[in-house]
């Protein structure tokens, strides 16, 4: 897929940082470049692809919400599902984006009151959530072209700075944080051991998911937004 050269810099940039990284994590640093790279003529398309790239990682998680979903999240409630649809049919001019703001604000105040803390073994699955709040978000901005935060985040929100869907994502995916990002934990031997292949595989995941992002997500996002732009 083709994208500017620009992007196409901070891409190849970030897949160099993912892999010199002793954690193998790709840092908002690059992450917002790549943003950056993708709004820079502040037209209508370059917020719909920047937008585009939050729907994609949530689609790529949201089976992990299921383990969540089965400790009785009501279904009445707003879905991960819900705001990922409301996403894409506001991308598509579908939908009057005084709703999607109304939506907005009810999922974020569910986040602030309901939503799972960083400490919690249900926080990943609930990262889905959190991710999908966001993408919705960027959804609004694209549709309305404004750069405002639609709404206030609550909850886990901001945990480091970091708080584009994509990062949520990463999380669920995984099933855990990036160590570094973590609590600092006090460990016996013996739980050292315990724990060395569990976090292996969250942090093969957690890899694999940025190898993911950077070689088919950004470019398929911009595509989508290229080609609904010329329609």
């Amino acid at each position: 897929m083709s994208v500017s050269a620009d992007l196409a810099d901070r891409v190849s940039e970030a897949l160099g940082a993912l892999y010199r990284h002793p954690n193998q994590t790709l840092l908002a640093w690059y992450r917002y470049a790549i943003y950056d790279a993708l709004v820079v003529d502040h037209c209508q398309a370059s917020y719909a692809a920047r937008a585009w790239i939050d729907v994609l990682s949530v689609q790529h998680v949201l089976f992990c919400w299921q383990p969540y979903a089965d400790m009785g999240w009501p279904v009445a409630w707003a879905q991960p599902t819900d705001l990922l649809g409301l996403a894409e049919r506001s991308l598509q001019g579908l939908v009057d984006p005084a709703v999607v703001q109304r939506q907005i604000t009810r999922a974020a105040a569910l986040a602030d009151v309901i939503g799972e803390r960083a400490t919690s073994a249900q926080y990943p699955a609930w990262c889905v959530f959190e991710a999908a709040l966001r993408a919705l978000q960027s959804a609004w901005i694209a549709h309305t072209h404004d750069a405002t935060p639609a709404a206030h985040n609550g909850g886990a929100a901001g945990a480091g700075g970091l708080d584009d869907a994509s990062w949520y994502a990463a999380i669920a995916i995984a099933g855990s944080r990036p160590r570094a990002y973590g609590d600092p934990r006090t460990r016996t031997a013996h739980s050292d051991r315990a724990s060395t292949a569990a976090d292996a595989a969250a942090q093969l995941r957690w890899t694999f998911f940025w190898e993911w992002w950077l070689r088919e997500a950004v470019p398929q996002a911009s595509l989508i937004a290229r080609s609904s732009a010329v329609l």
